[in-house]
Order: C-alpha cells, then sequence, then structure tokens
C-alpha cells in the first residue's frame, strides 16, 4: 500500500517544518508513524545597509554594515563601488544563529576623492536562484582636501607662464575640495 502526497507550490510557510506520516491498520497493531524535515531554499527577501550615510574621509578606512534577511542558506553578499565588484577589499560576512535568515556584511571602505559622488551598492543572493538578487543602493559623498591648479586666464594650463617685462598677467587658481575652499591667498617666493 502507498500513499503520495503531492505539494504543488512549496511557499516559505514549510521552511522548518516535518511533515508525518501514519499508516493504521487494525485495532490490533498500534499505528506507525515516519516523520520528515522539509529544507527549503528561500531567497532573501530584504538587504539594507544600515550603517548611517555619512560623509566619509578620504584615505580614512570606515567600516559599512549591510544586512538580508529571508534567505536560506545564508545570503551571498557582494559589495560594488560605481558598478564594479570590490574584490580587494576587506569583507566580513556573518550569519546569526539565532535567526538563519540574517545575514550581515561589514566592508572596510577606504575612499579616495575619485570617489565622491560614487554609488556604492550592497547586493544580496541565494546561490540556489538564478537571477534572483537584490541590492540597496546610496550615493556616498567624501570629504577630501583641495587640489590647487594655477594657470593664466583662458590659457592651457599646463603651460608655463612666460611674459615679458611690462606686460600684465592675470592668474587663475583653481581649487576642487569637499567641503569647498572658503578663501584663497597668493604668496611669492615662500
Amino acid at each position: 500500500m502507498v500513499n503520495q502526497l503531492f505539494i504543488s507550490t512549496v511557499t516559505r510557510d514549510f521552511f522548518g517544518s516535518k511533515l508525518q506520516c501514519r499508516a493504521a491498520g487494525s485495532k490490533l497493531v498500534p499505528a506507525v508513524s515516519k516523520e520528515v524535515a522539509i529544507q527549503v531554499h528561500l531567497k532573501p527577501l530584504r538587504v539594507k545597509i544600515i550603517s548611517p550615510n555619512e560623509l566619509l574621509t578620504a584615505g580614512r578606512p570606515v567600516p559599512i554594515r549591510c544586512e538580508a534577511w529571508g534567505s536560506f542558506p545564508a545570503a551571498k553578499i557582494v559589495w560594488l563601488l560605481d558598478g564594479e565588484p570590490l574584490r580587494s577589499a576587506d569583507i566580513t560576512v556573518h550569519t546569526d544563529s539565532n535567526d538563519a535568515n540574517l545575514t550581515s556584511s561589514i566592508l572596510t571602505l577606504r575612499v579616495t576623492a575619485e570617489n565622491d559622488g560614487a554609488e556604492l551598492t550592497c547586493r544580496a543572493s541565494n546561490p540556489w536562484f538564478s537571477g534572483g538578487s537584490i541590492e540597496d543602493k546610496r550615493i556616498i559623498s567624501v570629504a577630501y582636501e583641495p587640489v590647487v591648479s594655477v594657470h593664466l586666464s583662458n590659457e592651457d594650463p599646463s603651460r608655463v607662464i612666460t611674459r615679458a617685462e611690462g606686460e600684465n598677467v592675470t592668474l587663475k587658481c583653481r581649487a576642487d575640495a569637499r567641503p569647498p575652499v572658503t578663501s584663497f591667498s597668493w604668496y611669492k617666493n615662500i
């Protein structure tokens, strides 16, 4: 005698469930049962960069934390900066043993001035599902020291300044910085 149970769609509700098949015959023999645990692979439901979106300082490492919920087994977390994976970054991944559906990742990020305005992405996926990744993004702001250039007005900044004695010279000093430069000073032969 065989009895089959067909479950058309295994849902998240089956995660951690046990099913029991109980076979009973006559009243002369006690019922016999067999239990089977169901392991369900789950896609991540949410992902969030939970560290505050603060002004970062160029050259100074800062830990940034991302958490993914709902994945089983643990979510695979990948960090991207302007769409490029951060392969050389120091990344720590941890799965909470009390809540197997929580995976956290801490990225130790060291930014440069060129990263100002870049998009940082935390992407979570479950390797059992193709194309099932979800992500959280943020635009980062980086504080960096001024990068200064001096050149003649309306001329190529890479040229050497050459003028004859008695001619007028108008110089332009340009500074790129965050926070922006608030004052300029000119000095001669210091």
